[in-house]
Parts: structure tokens; C-alpha cells; sequence
């Protein structure tokens, strides 16, 4: 039997040199927030890359901010709608470009647009349920990054991560054929490369725990990561059962109910009402990002 040192998931972040990283502006981006920078700062470093450029401010012009006046200015862009904000528009962005290869089973396309609307669902639970706005921001990158750990497996492990698709087409359970195959599910896998990017360990831990019942939950994780952690999961669920699973023939059950957990005081009428239209949402966003 391996040793956890010597799984193959191990061996892939012993050579973190091999791991995707992200553009270097966004590196520099993800550094710039953690200090006391000014807007102008931020809006000078995404100037650097025509190419995100165009893409922000399309989003920050589009009906979901809906601003006055449209914005060109990248600096008075953050001033209007938030550092935070920002940050996760360029997250997004990026992210939507990484990880290209396929496998059986596997379609990027159709993985991205998982992972967008479940960040669009995770901001929309937590804004609904009154978090504060980095706390919201943060939802929504766990939820876009919540499972990322499956492209990472593709990447390094293609033919071996056919073998479990085609399992779990036959009705086995992908994260323990994951654990089986690379000594790791995708939520742990993700959650080390959350940490490899240098995002907040609340995000980390969110990502990595996400698919866990309370009672598996670490004893010293935070009231709070514990309350993104179950935002993340049941926007997961519900972005599945709106129509739009991270792998295609993983079933979906429409009707089926959404067990929410006590401390959001919600019924699923009323968070419906906080999250409206997933469809809608994600296909107005996704042409943003695409375009």
C-alpha cells in the first residue's frame, strides 16, 4: 500500500513547477490585494493586459452592476463596485482558460459552466443571507474554484481519469474512485491548488470540505469557512438540479429537495427567490466572459 507521500496526487504538488498558474497579472493582482493599495494601482496592473482590460469593463458596463453611465476608467471601476469585486471578475476570467485538456467524459466547456454558475448561486445565497461584501466575494470564487481538483486530474492523469468516468458512468462514486486512483478526491486536490495560488486558506478550506457532511468537518474550522462551506455546497447542488452538472452524464434529480441547513433560516421558496433564474444568469455571463 502507498504511503500518502508517495500517491500520484502527491507526487503531481511535490513539482509545483508543473502545476497551472495563473497569468502573472493576476498573480500580482491576487498579491496587490492584500495591501492597502488604491484603486488606480489596480486599475493600472489589469491596464497591462489589453485583453482583461476589455473583458472588465465589458462586465462592469453590463446590466448586472447597472451603473448610470457607463465606466472606461479601470481605476474608478474598482472605486464603484469594489476591489473585491474586481478581483473575482479577473479570477474569472482567468480561470475560464486554464486546464484545456479533455478525456473521456470530460468536457471543459460544459465543466466552466458548472463552476460559473455555482459562483453566480454562491454570491447570490450569500448575499441574500446578508454577508458582508468580502465574505460574498469570497462565495463566489470558492464556488467558481470548487472543483477544480477534477481539470487538475485531467491534466496530469488523462487515460486514468477516463477509467474513473466510465466508473462513475456506471453508477460508482467519484470521489472515492478518485481516492482509490490518485490518494485524493477532487475536493482535496482543489483545494491544494487554491493554496498553490495563494488565495485565503477560508477559500482553501471551503473548496476542500465542500462535499463533506457536518459531522467530517475539521473540530477548528471557523464559524464562518463552516458557513461558506455549506453556501458552496448547496449552490453545488442546486446549480446540478437546475440542469448544468460538472460532467455530463452524472445525474440530476430536478424535483429533489435540498436539505438547508438550520443556521440560514431559509426555506427553499425564499432562497429561490435570492437566486432566481441559474439558467439565465449563467448564459448572460458566460457570453460576457466569452465574448
Amino acid at each position: 500500500m502507498q504511503s500518502p507521500s508517495d500517491t500520484k496526487v502527491a507526487q503531481v504538488f511535490n513539482r509545483l513547477t508543473d502545476l497551472p498558474t495563473l497569468p502573472a497579472v493576476v498573480d500580482k493582482l491576487l498579491q496587490l490585494s492584500e495591501k492597502e493599495a488604491t484603486f488606480k494601482e489596480f486599475g493600472d496592473l489589469i491596464g497591462t493586459d489589453p485583453g482583461l482590460t476589455a473583458k472588465v469593463l465589458k462586465l462592469v458596463n453590463s446590466a448586472f452592476y447597472s451603473l448610470k453611465s457607463p465606466v472606461s476608467d479601470l481605476s474608478h471601476a474598482c472605486s464603484m463596485i469594489g476591489v473585491k469585486t474586481i478581483k473575482s471578475m479577473v479570477l474569472s476570467v482567468s480561470v475560464l482558460q486554464l486546464f484545456k485538456k479533455k478525456c473521456y467524459g470530460f468536457e471543459a466547456p460544459l465543466f466552466w459552466r458548472h463552476s460559473l454558475a455555482c459562483a453566480l448561486v454562491s454570491r447570490k445565497i450569500s448575499t441574500g443571507l446578508g454577508f458582508e461584501p468580502d465574505l460574498i466575494e469570497e462565495a463566489y470564487i470558492s464556488g467558481l474554484l470548487h472543483a477544480c481538483g477534477i481539470p487538475l486530474f485531467v491534466q496530469f492523469f488523462p487515460d486514468e481519469y477516463s477509467e474513473v468516468l466510465e466508473a462513475v458512468e456506471e453508477g460508482e462514486d467519484l470521489i472515492e474512485l478518485e481516492t482509490d486512483y490518485f490518494g485524493a478526491g477532487f475536493p482535496e486536490a482543489g483545494g491544494k491548488v487554491v493554496t498553490h495560488w495563494r488565495l485565503s486558506p477560508r477559500i482553501s478550506d471551503t473548496v476542500t470540505w465542500h462535499q463533506s457532511s457536518e459531522e467530517n468537518l475539521p473540530e477548528d474550522l471557523s464559524l464562518i469557512t463552516r458557513q461558506l462551506v455549506d453556501v458552496v455546497r448547496v449552490a453545488d447542488l442546486w446549480t446540478r438540479r437546475s440542469g448544468l452538472p460538472f460532467i455530463e452524464f452524472i445525474e440530476v434529480f430536478p424535483e429533489e429537495e435540498i436539505e438547508l441547513p438550520q443556521w440560514m433560516n431559509k426555506t427553499e421558496e425564499e432562497l429561490k427567490a435570492c437566486i432566481g433564474d441559474v439558467m439565465a444568469a449563467v448564459s448572460e455571463t458566460e457570453q460576457l466572459f466569452n465574448n
